[in-house]
């Protein structure tokens, strides 16, 4: 099975669209390339909230500073031997 293809924003309002104006659920998936559940979701999300975009997702926190990070790479720059642990 093929990797899942994300429908960009311009993709997302295009499908929202063409389903208000009544093109099958169906219909509007293989115009865009994707499976009927993805087409049946953005439809249900965008019922549920009026909005085409995805949702926020923040992802894991950084430990280190912007500072840190700075120093991290000038001493991987500086010593090429050494490894990650004893920078």
């Amino acid at each position: 099975m093929p990797p899942r293809r994300k429908l960009n924003e311009f993709e997302r309002g295009r499908a929202v669209a063409w389903f208000q104006d009544g093109v099958p659920k169906r219909e509007v998936a293989r115009r865009l390339h994707v499976s009927i559940s993805v087409i049946v979701r953005l439809i249900q999300r965008f019922t549920a909230t009026e909005r085409v975009q995805e949702r926020r997702r923040p992802g894991r926190l950084k430990k280190t500073t912007p500072r840190e990070d700075r120093l991290i790479e000038r001493l991987a720059l500086q010593t090429r031997t050494a490894s990650s642990s004893i920078i």
